[in-house]
């Protein structure tokens, strides 16, 4: 009986992961445009950035975007 508790604990626990994992894979594909993915890429040096540094280079991505079509459109 251990045995298969042991196994059925570790079956949830896999899930839960599994199922985070692909809710979070899920999230950044379909949160970020293209365009600000690669600029956020291109701005990650040696590990991934916590949600607030991503929210900070989003909020430069887009002012600069807005400025360039601004620029464009005059």
């Amino acid at each position: 009986m251990a045995f298969y508790s042991d196994l059925e604990n570790c079956f949830v626990e896999y899930c839960d992961i599994f199922m985070a994992l692909n809710i979070y894979q899920r999230l950044a594909e379909n949160s970020l445009s293209p365009g600000l993915l690669n600029y956020i890429l291109t701005q990650e040096e040696k590990s991934w950035y916590v949600a607030s540094k991503v929210a900070a280079l989003a909020d430069v991505y887009f002012d600069n975007k807005a400025t360039v079509v601004d620029y464009r459109a005059s």
